[in-house]
């Protein structure tokens, strides 16, 4: 995305582009960051993370601020062993077995790999 399309959809100002830049790409914390956090929680788990989004947005003193979500909505999950497809895609591509997909994402996260008990 440019600096003026950031600018018009995000209403953001000329002011704040350099901190957002700063924040998700050229140092962390930021995307790179959340990437790497991310990448590593869910390969312990099966799943490897092919692509998410990151929103942004402004809280009420004007300050930029990210939230957003980590569900199979918002990013694109497949399982490291087979390759099957565990997000919306398979809804997108009418493959069946979207809610099968969903428990089966919140099965896997929903457990610490390092408990043996």
């Amino acid at each position: 995305m440019t600096s003026w399309a950031i600018l018009c959809c995000a209403r953001l100002t000329w002011k704040s582009l350099p901190w957002l830049t700063r924040w998700t790409w050229r140092r962390p914390p930021g995307s790179r960051l959340v990437n790497s956090v991310l990448v590593e929680f869910f390969a312990t788990r099966g799943v490897t993370l092919v692509d998410f989004k990151l929103e942004f947005g402004k809280d009420a003193a004007g300050v930029v601020r990210l939230g957003d979500e980590i569900s199979p909505d918002t990013c694109r999950f497949w399982d490291s062993a087979t390759g099957e497809k565990l997000d919306k895609d398979r809804f997108r591509r009418d493959m069946g077995g979207v809610e099968d997909a969903y428990e089966e994402i919140l099965r896997r996260v929903s457990f610490d790999p390092g408990d043996r008990s």
